[in-house]
């Protein structure tokens, strides 16, 4: 059984290098949207963050095969069980290469249809439809980096996969300013750019199947896979993303409503800033569930516990940080998105009202995780769609009331998402050291 100092020395590695991963994806996104806003405009911001609820759908999708399927994976190396764990790592490959495809098939034979279920705005719909086609265009390559981004973290290498995702986000930047400055392919560019990072990227994480200790092995034999646990395992993370989905784009059309002129360009900064407490949450959440997955297989409960304590210590801390920070830096940000004039002074304050949300964003996000870890699925489910639903009803709700407070929807439902996660964890009576670790 893994010792304390092992699992303390496993931990930090995972954590670090899944926060480190996430921190490059973060300023990846940051830069990405300096670049755009900069060389193109406020409305290549708003074209990007337009598509955003398509990015939700196609994590939601990914984790479904791929997060579930890892999770069981992990459970299957720590009993040491490799033909269950190779059998979930090509169960859940073939079903996400395949739905990629389908994306494909649709950006070719629909592109104005599919573009139109994101955009409501008739003068971005020609910027929105740019960037879009592309996502849909290359989404197998989207689908599948994500996929074998979880199972090579699961299999002991997460540090591969950060090399690949700086290497992604590097060439994705240099080409960003190549495409759109050099080659003139505007907003279609800086999508065209995210594509190409993510081939080279794929390509190097390819290397872990020629390491001695690699466990992963494509195999066809699928006796000892279950689909239906392959799905209902990954079931509350996509319940989390697919529920993302429909809050961004329920509340995309309310602010393109309420603020037709600035307001997708604000909404983009701050998503842009999520972005930095999204990292935290995201590796807290790729160290927790690869590692307690292990643990759980060895059945070292005390060993979970203290993963979990430490996961949730990390996710508020950095909660905490992140909102100083914006604060004092909220006009620097703002300006380096190339923004002026009146949306410069409309997004200051709404970069200091957002940030309220983030502590309680990770709490919320790590109760349906821990329920998740333990294999109680309905529960998990539950949780994951309250953290993240919350927000879209508040902000229909306080436009109503007054639209001058739409930014404060955040926070409002966020806090909402916690009390009402805190109470099922309560009356559900969820412990740490419960049998079905």
């Amino acid at each position: 059984m893994t010792t304390k100092e092992e699992i303390k020395t496993m931990f930090s590695r995972y954590l670090i290098s899944a926060v480190l991963t996430s921190l490059t994806t973060a300023l990846a996104v940051m830069v990405d949207g300096i670049i755009v806003g900069n060389l193109i405009g406020h409305t290549g911001l708003a074209a990007i963050n337009i598509m955003m609820p398509f990015i939700q759908l196609s994590v939601a999708l990914v984790m479904l095969l791929s997060m579930g399927g890892a999770l069981l994976a992990a459970y299957g190396i720590g009993q040491k069980n490799y033909n269950v764990s190779n059998g979930y790592f090509t169960m859940s490959s073939i079903l996400t290469l395949a739905i990629g495809f389908i994306f494909t098939a649709l950006g070719l034979v629909c592109p104005d249809a599919c573009i139109k279920v994101f955009c409501s705005d008739t003068t971005l719909f020609a910027d929105a439809k740019a960037y879009g086609v592309v996502m849909f265009y290359t989404a197998p390559l989207f689908f599948m980096i994500q996929n074998l981004a979880a199972y090579i973290r699961t299999d002991n290498s997460p540090r591969l996969v950060l090399v690949a995702m700086i290497l992604a986000n590097v060439v994705n930047l240099t080409c960003d300013y190549v495409y759109i400055k050099f080659f003139g392919m505007g907003i279609g560019g800086a999508a065209w750019a995210t594509a190409t990072g993510y081939a080279l990227a794929l390509a190097l994480m390819c290397i872990h199947f020629t390491y001695n200790d690699s466990t992963l092995k494509l195999n066809v034999n699928f006796k000892d896979v279950a689909i239906i646990s392959l799905l209902t395992m990954g079931l509350p993370l996509v319940a989390d993303t697919a529920t993302m989905f429909v809050r961004v784009l329920w509340a995309n059309h309310i602010i393109m409503d309420t603020l037709p002129q600035y307001g997708m360009s604000i909404m983009a900064v701050l998503m842009a800033v999520l972005m930095f407490m999204n990292m935290v949450v995201a590796g807290t959440s790729q160290a927790l569930q690869p590692l307690a997955g292990r643990l759980g297989g060895e059945g070292n409960k005390q060993g979970v516990q203290w993963v979990v304590k430490m996961s949730a210590i990390v996710l508020i801390v950095s909660g905490v940080a992140l909102v100083i920070i914006v604060n004092i830096l909220a006009s620097p940000i703002a300006r380096l998105f190339g923004l002026s004039g009146e949306c410069l002074e409309l997004t200051i304050p709404a970069l200091r009202i957002f940030c309220i949300c983030f502590p309680f964003f990770g709490i919320s996000y790590l109760l349906f995780i821990i329920c998740l870890i333990q294999k109680r699925r309905t529960l998990s489910c539950i949780l994951a769609i309250t953290h993240s639903f919350m927000v879209a009803p508040v902000m229909w709700c306080i436009v109503k009331i007054n639209p001058e407070l739409i930014w404060h929807s955040f926070w409002i439902g966020d806090v909402l998402a916690v009390a009402i996660g805190l109470l099922l964890y309560k009356i559900c009576k969820v412990k740490i050291t419960d049998e079905s670790i």
